[in-house]
């Protein structure tokens, strides 16, 4: 072969791995011609690198409000964002993320959300313009290897509307409630719903459920609402195509009445495979209609704890795409329901 064939060889070879070392070491975050992404776990976005990018690209403003935070990554980049003079605050749940304040030292303000539940959120917003949220906590485990999907956003109005929530939770209890409001942005409608400020979100998920014509995709990690099952099952009894995956422990702990519930009543369930959780709090109506968020399908996530999910429609072809591949390994590295898991 001749030289010049070789050196094209290797030039090829050097960028495609370039190529991916770059992919592994950098996100594509949203922005204004393209302002809503999703990264999963299960498509290979690293949400670690995600978070830690974000935070340090942020220049004046860093808000979070997380139930764990854990990951070293992460709480050493709002550190070094707070020392460049970022001005960061963080709120997060007193049990989940003891001993954070003194880790984040005294340039981070840091608040304990104590109230009836847990402070079970997951949401950033950095510069009052770019939002990470969905339901991956910021631990090393549920950010390397469980099962989580986050949804940037680049939304100013949205993020005015989350900053005065955060600001709104830095006081104890429930001082002034944030109702559900929706925007369109880059041509998608998003509703946003917090709980337990909303009482119907449920009736919205039930909604949702009814309006399905084709298909219902579920990936729930926690699942103890019995009226959300007869609602997927109605749907399944409708001709409706169901697939549910649920965590392979809780399956067979807090949620497995409800997974023989949805077996008996004809319903695909499924469980993962490995020991790291599937932590998704997912549903995907007819492909093109997503809902995610922090809630698990639980009466707590809907009337005790800081809880959220939004909805948002319709997805684009990318959306589709990534969400396609994400439930095709859920699919892959999961196994059939039984109960003698």
């Amino acid at each position: 072969m001749k030289k010049a064939a070789w050196a094209l060889i290797i030039l090829l070879i050097g960028y495609f791995y370039g190529s991916v070392g770059y992919a592994l070491t950098h996100a594509k975050l949203p922005s204004a011609e393209n302002p809503i992404k999703f990264y999963a776990t299960e498509t290979h976005h690293d949400l670690q690198i995600t978070f830690v990018q974000t935070i340090d690209d942020a220049e004046d403003s860093i808000r979070l409000i997380i139930y764990s935070l854990r990951d070293k990554k992460v709480i050493n980049a709002l550190k070094r964002a707070a020392e460049r003079g970022v001005d960061v605050e963080i709120i997060c749940d007193h049990n989940a993320s003891s001993g954070l304040a003194k880790k984040m030292g005294s340039k981070v303000k840091v608040t304990y959300r104590k109230s009836k539940g847990l402070m079970h959120q997951k949401i950033m917003i950095t510069d009052s313009t770019l939002i990470l949220c969905g339901s991956a906590n910021l631990t090393t485990a549920s950010l390397k290897s469980h099962g989580n999907l986050v949804v940037g956003i680049y939304s100013k109005p949205l993020a005015a509307y989350l900053l005065a929530k955060f600001s709104h939770m830095k006081t104890e209890g429930l001082i002034e409630p944030s109702l559900n409001k929706d925007w369109t942005i880059g041509g998608q409608h998003l509703d946003f719903w917090f709980f337990p400020d909303n009482t119907d979100g449920v009736e919205k998920i039930k909604e949702l459920l009814r309006s399905a014509e084709k298909s219902v995709k579920i990936a729930m990690f926690t699942w103890t609402r019995y009226d959300l099952a007869d609602a997927v099952i109605s749907a399944k009894q409708k001709g409706i195509k169901v697939e549910v995956v649920l965590d392979r422990n809780a399956s067979n702990g807090v949620s497995k009445r409800i997974a023989e519930k949805l077996t008996k009543g004809g319903v695909d369930v499924r469980v993962n495979r490995g020991q790291e959780l599937l932590h998704h709090k997912f549903l995907l109506i007819d492909d093109k209609t997503l809902v995610n968020g922090s809630a698990n399908w639980t009466k707590a996530a809907f009337t005790y704890n800081d809880d959220f999910f939004l909805v948002l429609s319709p997805l684009s072809d990318l959306q589709k795409k990534t969400l396609n591949e994400m439930w095709e390994e859920v699919l892959l590295h999961s196994k059939p329901y039984s109960t003698s898991l």
